[in-house]
C-alpha cells in the first residue's frame, strides 16, 4: 500500500480483466521475462563494476522465445476459441513484447562472436520500434526536416541567461547569506511548480483531487520520477538563477523547471498510478519490470502529451503566473526542441555501433551521420559524442521521438472523433503498452466505451 493520498481521477472505469486463463498465465511469463530484463540493466548500468551474467540473458532469451511461440499456438485453431476482444489486445502486446526483446537479444547475445559482422543495428531498431523505424530516424535528421531555425531561436532567447546564469549547486551548496537566502528562493521557486502543477491537474480535468508526492531536487543532471518513493526529482539546472544585463539582484526563471514537473507528476506520477487502478494486475507495469525498450515510447509519449497540455494551461494563465509572452516563448521552444535534440546523439550511437561492433568494410560512422544530417561539423569534430554511453541508452533516446509522435497521432484520432478534451489524456494513460496498435484499439473500442458507460451512469444518478 502507498503511504501518500494518492490522486482521485476524474474518469476511472472499472478494472479491466483478461478473460482467458491461458492468456493471464502468459501475461504473468511476460512480467518475469521484463523483470528478467530489469535484473540485466541493474547488472550494466546500477552496479560501479559492471558485469553481465549469461545465466541472467539465457534465462530472458528463453521466455522472450517461449512467448513468441506460444502466442501463434494461442491464435491457431481450435485454441483460438474463448479468446476474444480485450484478451485479443493483451496476446498482442505480450507479442510485441516478446518481439522487443528477441530484436534486442538478436543483435547483442549471440552466443558466439561472428565471423563477420552479424546482425545490423538498422533491424534491432526496427524490431524494438516497429518496422521502417530506422528510415523515420533518418528522415527526421535530414537537414530539410530537423527543427534547425528553431534551435536557432532557442539558443537566442536563452544566450543572455545563459550566460549569466550562476550554477545551481552553488546555489544549493554554497555558503554565505547570500547562498543561503537564494536557497530559499529556489526551494520557494520548487515549491511554486508543484502547487503550479497540482492547479493544472484539476483544471486539465486530470485529476479532481491531486496526489501527494514528494518533490526535490535531482542533483543528478536530469529529472525523474521514482513511483516506489512517490518523488519527482527536478534538475536544479532548469531554475535559471542569473542577474539582468549582468548586475543588480539575482532573479530565478522557473517557468521550464513547471514544465517539467508538469512531464514528471501529472504525467508520470498518474500514469502510474492509474494503470496500476484500471489495467489487470497481469498487465500493471511497475519499477521493477519496466523496460525502456518496450514500455518508454507509451509511457514518454503520455508525459509529453501533458507538457503540450500544460502548455497552452501556462499560456491561459499567464497573468496569474506573471509570465510574459517572452517568457512563454522561452518554455514552448524548450518543450519543442525536447526529442528532436536527442537524435543526433541517438543516431551517432547506433552508427559508431556498426563502425565498432559489426565492423563494416570502410564504414565511417562520423561521416555517415554528417551525410546523413548535412552537417560536416559531426565528421570534423569525430570526438563531438566520444563518452561512456552504454547502447542502452540511445535507444531511451529515441524512445522520446517515437513516444511523442505516437502520441500525438493518437491525440489527433481521438479529436477527429470529437472525444472531450478531458478525457483525451486519461487514454494515454490507460495502460503502459508496448504495441500501439493494440493500444489505439484498446482506447477506442474498449476505454472510452467504458467512460461512456460510467459517465452515463452518473448522469442517471443525478
Amino acid at each position: 500500500m502507498r503511504e501518500y493520498n494518492e490522486p482521485v481521477f476524474t474518469y476511472q472505469p472499472k478494472r479491466f480483466e483478461i478473460g482467458d486463463d491461458r492468456v493471464r498465465e502468459l501475461a504473468k511469463v511476460r512480467t518475469e521475462m521484463n523483470e528478467t530484463a530489469s535484473r540485466i540493466w541493474t547488472q550494466t548500468l546500477g552496479d560501479p563494476d559492471p558485469c553481465l551474467s549469461l545465466e541472467t540473458l539465457d534465462q530472458l532469451k528463453a521466455s522472450a522465445e517461449y512467448i513468441a511461440k506460444a502466442v501463434p499456438f494461442l491464435r491457431s485453431g481450435t485454441q483460438s476459441k474463448g479468446i476474444n476482444g480485450f484478451d485479443k489486445l493483451v496476446l498482442k502486446d505480450i507479442e510485441a513484447n516478446a518481439r522487443v526483446m528477441n530484436a534486442y537479444l538478436g543483435y547483442f547475445h549471440l552466443g558466439k562472436i561472428p565471423k563477420k559482422g552479424g546482425p545490423r543495428i538498422e533491424d534491432c531498431v526496427d524490431g524494438v520500434f516497429g518496422k521502417g523505424s530506422w528510415d523515420e530516424l533518418k528522415t527526421a535528421l535530414h537537414q530539410d526536416n530537423f527543427p534547425h531555425r528553431l534551435m536557432d531561436e532557442y539558443s537566442r532567447a536563452f544566450h543572455e541567461t545563459g550566460s549569466r546564469t550562476l550554477d545551481s549547486l552553488s546555489v544549493l551548496d554554497g555558503h554565505g547569506q547570500s547562498m543561503a537566502e537564494l536557497r530559499r528562493e529556489f526551494k520557494r521557486e520548487l515549491d511554486k511548480s508543484g502547487k503550479a502543477v497540482d492547479k493544472f491537474s484539476t483544471d486539465a480535468g486530470i485529476v479532481t483531487t491531486p496526489g501527494e508526492y514528494i518533490l526535490q531536487f535531482a542533483r543528478a543532471g536530469f529529472s525523474y520520477w521514482e513511483a516506489p518513493h512517490s518523488m519527482a526529482s527536478i534538475d536544479e539546472d532548469r531554475f535559471l538563477c542569473h542577474r539582468p544585463n549582468g548586475q543588480g539582484e539575482y532573479q530565478i526563471f522557473s517557468p521550464i523547471a513547471t514544465l517539467i514537473t508538469m512531464h514528471e507528476v501529472a504525467g508520470h506520477m498518474n500514469h502510474d498510478i492509474y494503470q496500476e487502478r484500471i489495467m489487470p494486475q497481469e498487465m500493471v507495469v511497475e519499477s521493477g519490470n519496466f523496460i525502456y525498450l518496450a514500455h518508454s515510447r507509451s509511457a514518454e509519449g503520455a508525459a509529453l502529451a501533458v507538457e503540450e497540455l500544460g502548455m497552452d494551461w501556462m499560456k491561459e494563465n499567464a497573468g496569474k503566473l506573471k509570465l510574459s509572452e517572452g517568457d512563454l516563448r522561452k518554455v514552448e521552444l524548450f518543450k519543442d526542441r525536447y526529442a528532436a535534440n536527442k537524435l543526433p546523439r541517438a543516431m551517432g550511437g547506433f552508427l559508431n555501433m556498426i563502425q565498432l561492433a559489426e565492423e563494416r568494410p570502410g564504414f565511417d560512422a562520423d561521416k555517415k551521420l554528417a551525410k546523413m544530417t548535412r552537417n560536416t561539423f559531426y565528421q570534423r569534430d569525430p570526438i563531438f559524442f566520444a563518452g561512456g554511453t552504454q547502447a542502452w541508452e540511445y535507444f531511451q533516446q529515441a524512445a522520446y521521438f517515437f513516444g511523442q509522435n505516437r502520441a500525438s497521432e493518437l491525440v489527433g484520432k481521438m479529436r477527429k472523433k470529437d472525444v472531450p478534451e478531458d478525457q483525451i489524456q486519461p487514454a494515454l494513460m490507460a495502460g503502459i503498452w508496448c504495441d500501439p496498435k493494440a493500444q489505439e484499439k484498446f482506447i477506442f473500442k474498449h476505454f472510452l466505451p467504458a467512460i461512456e458507460e460510467q459517465h452515463s451512469a452518473k448522469s442517471k444518478k443525478k
